[in-house]
């Protein structure tokens, strides 16, 4: 009996299955990063990727409707959001700001607030401008929100100082 043999014989069939092994991870992970790479980008990926492209303290109505209609579009805002943020449009265009006036959304905001709150302190019933003073405190939010993701994409860029 020819011991030797029988565990060379065991150590070369060992070699083959981990060669195998290896090609068949590497196969599918190259397969894997392949997929990933064609899939579309993710709702969050979408979003920053369109706001990037706005900056809500200089923006004109047109761009803007543009801007939630691209955001509709990828799926990133539901049906509801883009009603809701389309009545910032409105807002624009009952102060009587044109579709191609250039316009800082976040200013006009608190300034509508302001004005809203100093007229219900004068108001005798100062409770019943809370649903509109809430409307806008909500659309503010979602400015403020747009801005903040722009402004986060912006610094995450390479650090060249490092």
């Amino acid at each position: 009996m020819n011991v030797p043999n029988v565990l060379s014989g065991l150590t070369d069939l060992t070699s083959q299955v981990k060669s195998n092994a290896t090609s068949v991870v590497k196969t599918a992970a190259g397969k894997a990063a392949a997929v990933d790479s064609s899939s579309p980008p993710t709702p969050t990926a979408a979003m920053r990727e369109i706001l990037s492209q706005y900056d809500m303290a200089d923006i004109t109505p047109n761009d803007f409707s543009k801007l939630i209609q691209q955001l509709s579009e990828k799926g990133t805002i539901s049906q509801k959001d883009m009603q809701e943020l389309s009545s910032i449009r409105v807002d624009l265009e009952n102060a009587g700001i044109s579709s191609d006036e250039s316009v800082n959304l976040l200013d006009f905001y608190q300034q509508r607030i302001a004005k809203v709150q100093e007229a219900a302190a004068h108001s005798p019933d100062a409770t019943a401008v809370q649903p509109n003073i809430d409307l806008l405190v909500g659309r503010l939010s979602w400015l403020q929100k747009f801005a903040a993701v722009r402004q986060q994409g912006a610094s995450s860029g390479v650090n060249t100082v490092a």
